[in-house]
């Protein structure tokens, strides 16, 4: 891979002339600033334009990620070392150099929790999907503690009353930059699809929820992820959570931090060790707050008061797969009295969904309750509400296991779609580890990323030699299934997301 300036890396922006590189026969810039650095005053506040600059920027280095804490060295999901800063606003463009025509523009929100990762993790790079005719963006935001955190002063400080919710905020003023600035870099600003896997899934899904964020994109994408549970409120207890704000004053008072300056002056290694400790008193989810959010999310969905664009959504077939508790009960008759002592009557409704009979369905069992109701149900519940808002809707199930990088007993687990759907194979962790992809593997991620490719052009993932796939709806739940073999189902996991529903109304506190 070589790297040589031409022309075409120039690039006047809103803000300023940047200059980018060359990477394989795509144009890349790197580490673009869309708004103010969010430091010192403008820390827990939303973000604000970037100044402008006359001379040429250098583009050829990736911004800083938002501190944080990683997943550790044993996790699958740990990223490479990167440069961590709360100075973290920062995007990054791929495009392909023959850019005469404006290209279709694709946006990744990256996963994490909301609370680690950012968009530079080596399978978010988009230089694959680029050759494939798209302009490709990526971008880091606010996270954890920097991203989230609630306070009464915060709210005071605040022209709408409100604070929490920065890391959002972050992801519609990228919208926005990239609005005003991607037909400078080939791309077309009314042809933008956002996507996300897992908390960018959520992302997705509540961008596609508010106001704030209507005409910013055309299309959406939501992998492993949306956000349709009730959840935490701004200025009240709600939902079984405490408010943000009384969150946000509690974790302020464990950090001595009795002044809005005070706040802002706690160094950001403080604010980061008490997140990821036992200690921790907030969460890192998107608040009601009456501005972003006026209402719980999945009630804007049920009204059908979300912003209407055409969607692909799904999940894989072991979400939860890497994620079973290791002191579960190894006798199922022992296992079954846990569950009918913690459902009471509901239980039976538990077993009927996801039954017990062996030590080995214990496991399966568990991972497909918890992968159903984090996962897939609410995917069908989002399918259902943008097919009613007249919207189309695509649907997959990941079941291929990667047997090549990772072992078989990981099933097809949570973010295994991501090197296949971006064309990534060489930078997916089980290749780093020192495994080439295959041939065959290689062909497979050709084709299904020519699917998210084909859905970013034209709102169609349908294309020349791809199996068929027949959109969603509400009569004959169509979807894909990626297995080794890529084909057309119908009703997916129907009768286990039916008991699940039966089970979850059954629930007296969610009456």
């Amino acid at each position: 891979m070589g790297c040589s300036h031409t022309d075409k890396t120039i690039v006047n922006t809103s803000l300023g002339p940047v200059q980018g590189i060359v990477e394989d026969g795509i144009l890349v810039w790197k580490g673009i600033p869309y708004a103010k650095p969010p430091v010192g005053s403008l820390r827990w506040k939303a973000p604000e334009s970037m100044t402008p600059w006359t001379d040429v920027r250098p583009a050829d280095t990736y911004g800083n990620i938002c501190p944080q804490k990683g997943y550790g060295p044993q996790s699958i999901y740990e990223i490479p070392s990167q440069k961590r800063s709360e100075d973290c606003l920062y995007l990054n463009v791929w495009s392909p150099a023959n850019t005469t025509e404006k290209k279709p523009v694709l946006v990744w929100i990256h996963g994490g929790s909301l609370t680690r990762e950012g968009g530079t993790s080596p399978q978010y790079l988009g230089k694959n999907l680029a050759k494939k005719d798209i302009v490709y963006v990526s971008f880091n935001y606010r996270l954890n503690a920097f991203g989230f955190l609630a306070h009464p002063e915060l709210s005071k400080d605040n022209e709408f009353g409100v604070s929490g919710n920065y890391g959002i905020m972050d992801q519609i003023k990228a919208l926005e930059w990239i609005q005003d600035n991607i037909a400078s870099f080939g791309g077309n600003p009314d042809n933008v699809t956002i996507a996300g896997e897992s908390a960018g899934g959520w992302s997705v899904s509540l961008l596609v929820a508010t106001q704030k964020a209507k005409g910013l994109f055309n299309k959406a994408i939501a992998q492993s992820g949306t956000y349709l549970w009730p959840g935490p409120h701004l200025k009240e207890a709600h939902n079984g959570y405490n408010s943000g704000e009384s969150e946000g004053y509690n974790f302020m008072q464990q950090l001595g931090a009795t002044s809005l300056e005070d706040m802002r002056n706690v160094p950001a290694d403080a604010i980061v060790d008490l997140f990821f400790s036992k200690k921790n008193t907030i969460s890192s989810e998107p608040l009601v707050d009456g501005y972003l959010f006026e209402e719980d999310v999945y009630a804007t969905y049920d009204q059908l008061n979300h912003n209407k664009v055409d969607v692909m959504v799904g999940a894989n077939a072991d979400e939860w797969g890497l994620w079973i508790p290791e002191n579960l009960p190894e006798n199922p008759e022992l296992y079954k009295a846990g569950l009918k002592q913690k459902y009471a009557e509901r239980a039976d409704l538990f077993f009927k969904a996801y039954p017990i009979s062996d030590v080995a369905s214990i496991g399966k069992s568990y991972a497909d309750f918890e992968s159903d109701k984090s996962f897939h149900l609410h995917n069908r519940n989002w399918a259902k509400a943008m097919r009613k808002g007249g919207n189309k809707v695509y649907m997959y199930y990941f079941s291929k296991i990667p047997t090549e990088r990772y072992p078989e007993e990981y099933g097809a687990f949570h973010g295994v779609e991501i090197a296949y759907a971006l064309n990534n194979l060489e930078h997916d962790p089980g290749t780093l580890g020192g495994t080439k992809p295959s041939q065959l593997d290689s062909l497979y991620a050709d084709k299904v990323s020519d699917y998210w490719a084909n859905f970013v052009k034209t709102g169609d993932p349908n294309g020349k030699e791809l199996p068929y796939w027949l959109h969603w709806d509400i009569e004959h739940q169509n979807y894909l299934h990626f297995d080794d073999q890529i084909h057309s189902e119908q009703f997916l996991l129907k009768d286990r997301l039916d008991a699940l529903e039966d089970f979850l109304s059954a629930d007296s506190k969610i009456k």
